[in-house]
């Protein structure tokens, strides 16, 4: 330590000039430098999700459980695995040594998963692997509620949804309490026996009516196109004018003189309240290295733009906003700065001299700069753990000022 500091003594230029740089590099890296709530760690845990409807969970973990198992054991670096059976969902956890490398943890996975596809029920979804990422939560969710028709507030929070991941700041917006919407025909079986069709015939007329045909390619002068026949039932009035049967006397027999077709939704599998009314919010997570705060702004300017001409029946309002725990961990540290250079220059001024108590008071704001410098040049983000480490470390610039 000695020689360090013989060193700097004999190199004061050179040891000006690193500390007016990194005190320089600091003050610049306060206005660029990405501010999160949680700290970017790396979390050993990766989850492989696969359902099956309507499978028991007996069933479901020797249908789905086992089979990946029988693939994901032999993976490098896992620590342990657990299988979870549920009704209509088989759920494995993955733990993996702490110093793992995430991504490559995950190719493998994904590689062993694809594997055991082929042993898995052909009705069975596609498995899904998820990594457990603090980047990916939600730094703010958007409430939509009021005496609106459900399905007006869930067209709204799609419009507000697309407007939000049209940002380059926001990773994803994910809607919350949203009901998937449907076509369903009431049969009326006394009208079908009256016709003479079967189940068979009228589930063929749909089934042939909603496809997507292709008619080959036509080439000119521009290039060379695709041509497709739309033939996708979208609308109620798609699926009412189905041709079911055509009599020899010309006469047709449409879904419409058999059922009552009409719009709904699917069952409800989830449901989100605020205020305790019935809502549909939309979580907003953020790009890797964004500012959080400036995330969040735009989240606000977005939202105001987009709800300016909404009917009054829906309420607007944003909920746990995690900028405001960033800014009171910063009016924090800030206001331990301040106080901390005040008591130091009083002290040294009464027991020093002015001359020291200006060196002092400058070595402990200019000691923050140059972390959040050293920050910035590793690829950091300064970080509600990060604020609470500077925090404390005041007490210790402090007593070490006095000393």
């Amino acid at each position: 330590m000695t020689g360090i500091v013989d060193f700097a003594v004999r190199q004061w230029r050179m040891t000006l000039a690193l500390l007016f740089f990194s005190v320089f590099g600091g003050f610049l890296a306060l206005f660029s430098i990405p501010l999160d709530a949680e700290p970017d760690v790396a979390i050993p845990f990766v989850t492989v999700q696969t359902i099956l409807p309507g499978v028991s969970p007996e069933d479901a973990e020797r249908l789905l459980v086992k089979p990946m198992e029988t693939e994901l054991k032999s993976l490098d670096g896992l620590k342990q695995m657990d299988g979870i059976a549920l009704t209509s969902n088989g759920m494995i956890v993955l733990e993996f040594s702490p110093d793992f490398d995430q991504d490559s943890a995950v190719d493998d996975v994904l590689e062993a998963v694809n594997k055991a596809r082929g042993e898995l029920p052909e009705d069975a979804k596609e498995p899904t692997v998820e990594e457990l990422n603090t980047q990916t939560l939600p730094v703010i969710i958007v409430n939509l509620y009021g005496t609106a028709p459900e399905r007006q507030l869930q067209r709204l929070a799609k419009d507000l949804q697309s407007a939000l991941e049209g940002s380059p700041r926001i990773l994803e917006a994910k809607i919350l309490g949203e009901r998937e919407e449907l076509l369903e025909a009431i049969i009326d079986p006394a009208l079908m026996e009256s016709y003479g069709i079967t189940f068979s015939e009228l589930a063929g007329a749909i089934s042939r009516n909603n496809a997507l045909v292709t008619a080959g390619e036509m080439e000119t002068d521009s290039g060379k196109f695709s041509i497709k026949l739309p033939g996708l039932i979208e609308k109620a009035q798609d699926l009412s004018e189905i041709v079911i049967r055509t009599s020899a006397d010309g006469s047709v027999v449409k879904i419409s003189d058999l059922a009552d077709v009409r719009r709904g939704f699917k069952d409800r599998k989830s449901q989100a309240r605020f205020q305790f009314k019935p809502s549909v919010s939309i979580e907003v997570s953020k790009r890797a290295g964004e500012n959080i705060i400036e995330t969040i702004e735009e989240v606000r300017k977005i939202t105001a733009q987009e709800t300016e001409d909404w009917p009054k029946t829906v309420n607007v309002e944003l909920s746990q906003d995690q900028s405001i725990q960033i800014l009171e961990m910063i009016n924090s540290l800030i206001s331990s700065i301040v106080n901390a250079v005040v008591l130091v220059v009083i002290v040294c001024i009464a027991a020093l001299g002015l001359r020291s108590a200006l060196m002092v008071g400058f070595a402990i704001p200019a000691s923050f700069l140059m972390t959040v410098f050293a920050f910035k040049v590793q690829g950091g983000s300064i970080n509600m753990m990060v604020m609470f480490g500077m925090i404390l470390s005041v007490g210790i610039l402090v007593d070490s000022a006095i000393v």
